[in-house]
């Protein structure tokens, strides 16, 4: 009897745990993809923390360092791009301005100084883009 309840949990839990996966593919389902907030946190970590590895050391890519959020907010907003670097005159996020921040052109592509980001990857999608873009456009808020 023992053995049979072990069996019948057994089963129960490896179904429980096929049911938690994807789709049929493998894959992982995407988390909600509808509209967030345009908020520097939805920003954070939604965005910049899994895309922008490059940044995220004490080091970072570039002179910007984002290992967490309020580095991040610190090192983007008001902030001047890189001395010598690509985007300079530039500053990385200009409050109001998706179209004047580095950042934004950056991701978006338009009116690009130096290599689209994330480099070497993937474009990102236009969701986020646009998620980057309301932010900035609503202030550029550290929520």
């Amino acid at each position: 009897m023992k053995r049979r309840w072990l069996l019948v949990m057994g089963l129960a839990l490896g179904a429980s745990v096929v049911g938690c996966g994807g789709d049929d593919d493998g894959t992982t389902p995407a988390a909600d993809s509808g509209p967030r907030d345009p908020t520097f946190t939805n920003v954070y970590t939604g965005v910049i923390a899994p895309n922008c590895s490059c940044h995220l050391s004490a080091s970072g890519a570039g002179g910007l360092v984002m290992r967490d959020q309020a580095t991040a907010y610190g090192n983007l907003v008001g902030t001047a791009a890189q001395a010598g670097g690509m985007c300079e005159p530039g500053t990385r996020v200009v409050a109001g301005d998706a179209a004047g921040s580095v950042l934004y052109r950056k991701v978006s592509g338009e009116n690009l100084c130096g290599d689209r980001m994330p480099r070497g990857r993937a474009a990102l999608p236009s969701a986020d883009i646009q998620l980057i873009e309301g932010w900035i456009a609503a202030g550029a808020m550290n929520d």
